[in-house]
């Protein structure tokens, strides 16, 4: 098919480009629950694509990426103004939900189940899982516990100390694992305002996790994951590219993580 005259629409800008038709049939928010996130645990490994920035407009177009019908959250990071501790496999955040409950995760990487004592697998809201990111995958092993409302707001205003905000497993794990003990010296970064849908397509076998995040520079950040069995990761992360590309979408994020950009941005001032 040949266009003759602007693709203004969505759908004729697809036909302009010879993009397949528009195959997305559910968009909705992503559950915040610790128990509604059980399912996650069936698989260990999340695919992470994160969007050029001159994709994002077509990719909230495409994907019908609504306000009306995401996860709104704010999301914070602790560390040092040099990310000392980030950049030594720590990563401290807590994710304020409107409407839905809070909570904090301690997470270490690279580390997998097997480097752990095995005791860390029985607790509730505790996970092992592979990133993969482009090219590249790393092991994380991380433990996310809920936090009472206007916990971390109170920690963000200077009320309460960081460290109120991580259980005494939290902190056991830090320490037992990396040997973490530096609460006091921690600052914190954020926030991010961030914006998560659930979407599925007729054409991709897993739901995916479409993640926004805006600095407060308005920089975003877009990312797609999806969560999968070990056995199924590489035909997913094909077949995820393919989807991607076919749309007229840069695949390869070669660029940061979202995470990692945002620890960037914030350190940096």
């Amino acid at each position: 098919m040949r266009c003759f005259l602007p693709c203004v629409f969505a759908s004729a800008l697809a036909a302009c480009q010879g993009a397949p038709a528009d195959d997305v049939v559910e968009v909705g928010p992503t559950d915040t629950t610790l128990e509604g996130k059980a399912d996650l645990l069936e698989g260990n490994v999340e695919i992470k694509i994160t969007f050029q920035p001159g994709d994002i407009d077509a990719a909230v177009a495409r994907f019908k990426l609504k306000d009306g019908s995401a996860t709104r959250r704010e999301v914070y990071f602790y560390d040092t103004p040099e990310l000392t501790w980030s950049d030594a496999g720590l990563v401290l955040r807590a994710r304020k939900t409107l409407d839905g409950p809070d909570d904090s995760t301690v997470k270490l990487r690279p580390m997998t189940a097997a480097e752990i004592d095995p005791g860390w697998l029985d607790l509730e809201g505790f996970k092992c899982e592979e990133d993969r990111v482009g090219d590249g995958a790393v092991s994380s092993c991380s433990l996310t516990v809920a936090q009472d409302q206007g916990e971390i707001d109170a920690v963000a205003a200077g009320e309460r100390e960081v460290e109120k905000l991580f259980s005494v497993e939290q902190e056991d794990y830090a320490a037992a694992e990396l040997g973490f003990f530096g609460w006091a010296s921690l600052a914190v970064l954020g926030p991010v305002d961030a914006r998560v849908w659930k979407v599925r397509v007729r054409s991709l076998a897993p739901r995916l996790t479409f993640e926004l995040w805006t600095l407060p520079d308005d920089t975003r950040l877009l990312e797609v994951s999806a969560r999968v069995p070990a056995g199924d990761a590489d035909a997913t992360q094909a077949d995820l590219r393919g989807y991607l590309e076919g749309r007229g979408f840069d695949a390869s994020s070669e660029g940061e993580t979202k995470t990692r950009a945002a620890l960037d941005y914030f350190a940096g001032r």
